[in-house]
């Protein structure tokens, strides 16, 4: 390992994002295509425009509040990042973001829980085939619950040498965004050729292997709406072995299976 890539990951270690900020360092390429949905304030927004450096970071969030105060964070990296005022999602039309304190979600059809501090503001939803020019390299995703929504947007861009991360909450999806079957956002990214890593929260620097036969037991660990949540690395077994395998084996990332277990 180079002086500079120690002095990166120590820079890493300094911040609250811990393995997930890791991973997406190793993961992400000089050059590669970053798309980067729910972008909030930028936590993850100008480390993706460094890394990919010479690359394109497409930013989607569509509160205007956000959005701004990320633009004035992402200066450095001029028109490097192109920023996207909407949300994304399986349909284009129009919608209503509603927040809350302890969490965000946005779909037109949502309109049954506690709005918090937050109040409902109108938005406009975008396929991702409709608003980005070509397949992504790497694309995180952080939208509380409607994660399947916009992979279902992705359409054709949807390409199996595309990286995700993503964050994964399966209790939401069913309770406010009604997508019914949440076991089947998994199933759909399997049958299109990809495979699930989860990250643990309990091991350092650990990814469980997610098989399709632990898919149903994986969404059900929690049944509190907004109580609960998961990271997951989604991305071919062969990309898989491409990027990481040699963290691994210099024992910077373990892997091991995941098994059930009980979430208070």
């Amino acid at each position: 390992m180079s002086d500079a890539f120690l002095e990166e990951i120590q820079e890493i270690n300094k911040t609250s994002l811990g393995f997930e900020l890791l991973l997406m360092y190793l993961l992400i390429q000089p050059n590669d295509y970053v798309i980067d949905v729910g972008a909030a304030y930028g936590s993850f927004t100008p480390w993706l425009a460094k890394w990919c450096t010479p690359g394109l970071v497409e930013a989607i969030e569509p509160d205007n509040e956000r959005v701004d105060k990320l633009i004035q964070i992402c200066q450095p990296y001029g028109d490097r990042i192109k920023f996207h005022r909407v949300g994304a999602s399986n349909q284009n039309k129009s919608g209503t973001l509603y927040m809350r304190c302890d969490g965000v979600n946005y779909d037109s059809k949502i309109d049954s829980f506690g709005l918090g501090h937050g109040g409902a503001i109108p938005i406009e939803l975008k396929r991702l085939d409709s608003l980005l020019t070509r397949v992504p390299d790497f694309i995180k995703i952080d939208v509380e619950g409607a994660e399947e929504l916009v992979i279902e947007g992705m359409g054709v861009l949807l390409n199996n040498q595309t990286t995700i991360m993503t964050e994964y909450v399966p209790a939401t999806g069913q309770h406010y965004v009604d997508l019914g079957h949440p076991p089947y956002f998994l199933e759909m990214l399997y049958e299109k050729g990809f495979r699930i890593w989860v990250l643990s929260t309990i091991l350092p620097n650990t990814l469980y292997v997610l098989p399709p036969e632990q898919f149903s037991a994986f969404t059900s660990i929690s049944k509190k709406p907004w109580g609960h949540y998961e990271n997951l690395v989604v991305m071919t077994e062969a990309n898989f072995k491409l990027r990481l395998q040699s963290f691994i084996d210099q024992h910077l990332i373990q892997v091991i299976a995941w098994q059930p277990r009980v979430v208070p």
